[in-house]
């Protein structure tokens, strides 16, 4: 008999995120990741959170998600930088911008995350009581109270671990795990998206 297992079943037994009605209560056994999070760490680390951060080389943005689909437009159409919640996801489905690949997208909202949370001296003091828990991302069917996985979980928990364990550590993040192209990593992961902008503007004044 075959006893191996197949990518599928492999993949299930590796991602607890991929449970989250597996879970008991929020705070007791996992974290959530989320708006809809019940603990400060969660809704903090989300990337929808309102949060002004300045991302070098960029500027501001005001909320890491506005810096999320800033990048990810082809004409980097400032009024996204200001744009949160409902009003930022209406445009970016419009503009179907989720589509559009960015060199090092993980790695630079993996940076910008950070530059957000270390912004919160007491929320850095509550991961460095935090224990042995888990990091989930999902949300609630409020009639139903179903939990489903956010389509963001895997690299959003990747990065809320490496935060949390730096800060236990006492040491900066280190994100170059989620880097695709090490040829434009420099800059804090923004010479990709820095390049496109210089050709453009080049291309202008030509």
């Amino acid at each position: 008999m075959n006893t191996s297992t197949s990518p599928i079943s492999a993949f299930s037994q590796t991602a607890p995120y991929n449970k989250p009605n597996e879970f008991k209560e929020e705070g007791v056994d996992h974290i959530n990741i989320n708006a809809q999070s019940k603990t400060t760490i969660g809704k903090v680390f989300d990337p929808e959170y309102i949060k002004v951060i300045q991302y070098p080389h960029l500027g501001k943005f005001s909320s890491v998600l506005s810096l999320w689909y800033w990048c990810r437009c082809p004409d980097k159409d400032d009024s996204v930088r200001r744009m949160v919640r409902g009003r930022l996801k209406a445009y970016a489905e419009q503009r179907k911008l989720y589509k559009n690949h960015v060199p090092n997208f993980k790695a630079l909202i993996a940076q910008a995350t950070w530059l957000k949370v270390k912004k919160y001296p007491f929320v850095l003091n509550e991961i460095k009581r935090l224990g042995d828990i888990q990091l989930l991302s999902y949300y609630t069917v409020k009639s139903s109270n179903v939990r489903i996985t956010t389509k963001y979980a895997e690299f959003i928990i990747q990065i809320g671990e490496e935060i949390i364990k730096a800060v236990k550590e006492d040491r900066e993040p280190d994100f170059d795990f989620l880097v695709d192209n090490p040829k434009v990593a420099d800059l804090d992961y923004t010479k990709g998206i820095l390049m496109t902008i210089v050709k453009n503007t080049e291309e202008v004044h030509a």
